[in-house]
């Protein structure tokens, strides 16, 4: 199963559920791809003006260009690779399942890898997609704990009660993110200094925030408790891309989690002065119940 999400801005997120062994997104769950699809197409409409190569190989040419994409397989935790895979120009291909993470994690998500051979701009185009030395690559893989109660909001715009669930949009929006380069690809670790935890030195996060960032452990995620506004809007929020969330909490993009990506290469619409991005925000008034760890890689 493969289905693009279409979205308004220069690039989209083609979510493929071929490794979702255990069903988190198939068989009976199929209408959970709805909601995935839902957070790939919030991410998008932030951006504007990355435009992404195609990747298309010639393994039969005088002058073959070949590789395999690598990434953590969804649906049992093994490392998978592709041999010659094709990728649309402006898609990000991400391959999503699940299955029990164990322990207190949610969910992970990281960008893919690669293997390679050929000429010319072959590896700019698998390693770059056309953007100089920006990391954007070819997409990833996510992967959501299949032992944890979770609440599938059909409107994002709202916050209502989730009880002792976990929020499957502000996990999935996390972890997409992840994918897209934050705290895992050089153009990200290229800007962290003093070792780990370290600081984050990225002239648009720096500025936004007043220092450098401080980072958690390993240093993929903001420190945890990290504070910002929900991007678009006056309302503090803790930030999305920080390593924890709460049962019965909403996360939203910050303003510090778009500094981030702005620092290794993305280009953000501009903040609208409005009250909210995308939807009407008046207040975020969520109860903690427990925390879980947001493993990215």
């Amino acid at each position: 199963m493969f289905l693009a999400v279409s979205a308004q801005a220069q690039f989209t997120f083609a979510f493929d559920y071929s490794y979702d062994t255990n069903n988190f997104f198939t068989g009976s769950n199929s209408g959970r791809q709805t909601y995935l699809e839902s957070a790939g197409t919030y991410i998008s409409n932030i951006f504007s003006q990355t435009s992404l190569n195609a990747i298309t190989p010639t393994p039969g040419a005088a002058q073959p260009n070949t590789w395999d994409a690598t990434f953590t397989n969804p649906g049992d935790g093994s490392a998978q690779a592709i041999t010659n895979p094709t990728y649309a120009a402006n898609v990000y291909t991400i391959y999503a399942g699940g299955r029990a993470l164990g322990g207190s994690t949610l969910g992970q998500g990281g960008a893919g890898g690669f293997s390679a051979s050929g000429y010319g701009d072959w590896f700019s185009d698998i390693r770059y997609r056309g953007n100089g030395t920006f990391n954007t690559g070819w997409g990833g893989s996510l992967t959501f704990d299949t032992a944890t109660s979770w609440y599938f909001d059909s409107d994002i715009n709202t916050v209502e009660a989730m009880g002792s669930a976990f929020d499957f949009f502000s996990v999935a929006i996390h972890e997409i993110i992840h994918v897209m380069g934050f705290g895992t690809t050089d153009s990200w670790t290229n800007l962290v200094d003093n070792g780990d935890p370290g600081e984050f030195n990225g002239t648009y996060a720096t500025a936004l925030f007043g220092s450098n960032p401080t980072l958690s452990s390993g240093n993929g995620h903001w420190a945890e408790n990290t504070q910002s506004t929900v991007y678009g809007s006056e309302t503090t929020q803790e930030a999305a891309m920080d390593p924890n969330i709460a049962a019965n909490e909403r996360k939203y993009i910050t303003a510090l989690d778009i500094a981030g990506l702005r620092d290794i290469g993305y280009s953000a619409v501009p903040e609208p002065s409005t009250v909210a991005l995308i939807f009407g925000i008046s207040a975020l008034s969520l109860v903690v119940i427990r925390r879980r760890f947001l493993l990215s890689r």
